[in-house]
C-alpha cells in the first residue's frame, strides 16, 4: 500500500515539476528577445559536415540558424592571435582543478580552435542591437517547446544580465545565487554549448582578452564581473530535486565522437 503511496507522489511531483516550466502562452506570439543564431560548424572534416547533415533534420535548427564556420584547430597556426593578445599556448589547470597549486599545460588545437570560433562571432555580436543566440554543433537534441520556453525564462533575467546559458553542467555544483524561481547567477560552470550572449557581454568578454584556458572555464572565471546566469530546468533525482551537479536538460549534446581533445574535464 505505502509503495503505491510513494509511487504516485513521485509522479504527481514529477508532473508539477515538468509543467511549472510550460507556463508560456504560445497564443501571444512574443517576440524573440535575440536576433542572429549561429550554429559553429567546422566544414573542413567529414564529421563536421556529417554533423550539418544532422542538424539539417532538426526542422527548428534548419530553419533558424545560420552555420558559421569554425576555426580548425589542427591547421590553423594562432601564432597571430598569441601575438595580439587574443589567446594564450597554456592556461593554468593547477589552479582551476586544484584551487591554488599552479600547473601550465598546452591548450589543445582543438581548444583554440573552439575557442577562436566563440570570439569570432563575439565580435559580431558586440556590435549588434540585439543578443546573439550561439549553437555549437552537437547541440541538436532540443526540447520540444524549445524556443517557447527559453523566451519565457528570459523574460525573468534581471536587467543587467550578459550571457543566458541555455546548455549548461555545474561541474562543481551550484555556487551561484538564486535570482527567482526561475533563475539563477553561475559562477562555476562547464560545457558552451547553447547560449545567448547580450552586445555588453560580448564586449565585456573582449575587453577580458587573452583567453588563457578552455572558453568555457575562461568565461566562468570572468563571472565576478561578466553577469552570467542560467534556467532551473535540470536533471532531476526521484524527488524532483536538482541533482548535486545540475546539468541543463532544455538542450542537449550529440555526436558520434568528439572533435576536440579537452583539457579541462573534470
Amino acid at each position: 500500500m505505502y509503495q503505491y503511496v510513494i509511487v504516485t507522489l513521485i509522479l504527481v511531483g514529477f508532473i508539477i515539476w515538468k509543467f511549472r516550466f510550460i507556463n508560456v502562452d504560445a497564443t501571444l506570439n512574443r517576440s524573440r528577445p535575440w536576433g542572429k543564431m549561429y550554429m559553429i560548424n567546422l566544414k573542413e572534416t567529414e564529421e563536421g559536415n556529417r554533423r550539418w547533415q544532422v542538424v539539417q533534420e532538426n526542422s527548428y535548427l534548419r530553419k533558424n540558424v545560420t552555420r558559421f564556420p569554425g576555426v580548425y584547430g589542427k591547421v590553423h597556426n594562432p601564432q597571430k592571435e598569441y601575438d595580439e593578445g587574443i589567446l594564450t599556448p597554456t592556461w593554468n589547470y593547477g589552479r582551476w582543478k586544484y584551487w591554488g597549486k599552479d600547473l601550465e599545460i598546452q591548450l589543445t588545437p582543438g581548444e583554440y580552435g573552439v575557442a577562436l570560433s566563440h570570439y569570432n562571432i563575439w565580435k559580431k555580436a558586440a556590435k549588434n542591437n540585439k543578443p546573439t543566440f550561439i549553437f555549437e554543433d552537437d547541440a541538436i537534441r532540443l526540447d520540444p517547446q524549445f524556443e517557447e520556453k527559453v523566451i519565457s525564462f528570459m523574460d525573468k533575467l534581471p536587467d543587467d544580465w550578459d550571457i543566458f546559458l541555455v546548455g549548461f553542467w555545474l561541474h562543481k555544483g551550484d555556487d551561484g545565487e538564486k535570482i527567482n524561481d526561475t533563475i539563477s547567477r553561475v559562477h562555476s560552470f562547464v560545457l558552451l554549448n547553447s547560449y545567448v550572449i547580450h552586445p555588453r557581454g560580448a564586449q565585456k568578454l573582449l575587453n577580458r582578452l587573452p583567453i588563457n584556458a578552455p572558453v568555457d572555464t575562461w568565461i566562468s572565471m570572468q563571472s565576478n564581473d561578466v553577469n552570467i546566469y542560467r534556467h532551473f530546468m535540470t536533471k532531476r533525482d526521484v524527488f524532483m530535486r536538482e541533482t548535486r551537479l545540475p546539468r541543463s536538460i532544455l538542450v542537449k549534446t550529440k555526436s558520434n565522437k568528439s572533435q576536440i581533445e579537452h583539457t579541462n574535464n573534470w
